[in-house]
């Protein structure tokens, strides 16, 4: 069960770091539409991966996230509807399901895993 954890924290800090560093190409471009519909399509993929490890289900292990996991919850989902709301090409293979009640964010990511896996 360790092993699980630990493979997660790696897979948390990789994908954050990517992340953080899509968002300064971002900032830099001072415009989100500036950035190539591909940038685009890559960052909003990377943070679609990232809410469906923090969903607390992986391959149907409930994980038991930190504290300072679920602080940023709020602040995640506002950027995922963020660059939801900018990318039309990302509704032929996501569906994005908000749960109010439960405050769980449920995606299908059936060919995104193997379009990023690369990346990380």
């Amino acid at each position: 069960m360790m092993g699980v954890f630990q493979n997660l924290n790696v897979i948390l800090i990789e994908l954050t770091k990517k992340i953080l560093s899509y968002q300064f190409q971002i900032k830099e471009s001072k415009q989100w539409k500036q950035l190539d519909i591909i940038e685009q399509y890559k960052v909003l993929l990377l943070y679609l991966l990232l809410i469906q490890l923090l969903s607390c289900r992986i391959d149907n292990l409930i994980v038991i996230i930190s504290q300072n996991i679920m602080k940023e919850w709020n602040t995640i989902q506002k950027l995922v509807l963020i660059l939801y709301r900018n990318i039309e090409l990302i509704k032929q293979n996501t569906r994005v399901i908000i749960a109010k009640q439960n405050q769980k964010i449920c995606i299908n990511l059936h060919t995104l895993y193997r379009q990023i896996s690369c990346d990380i």
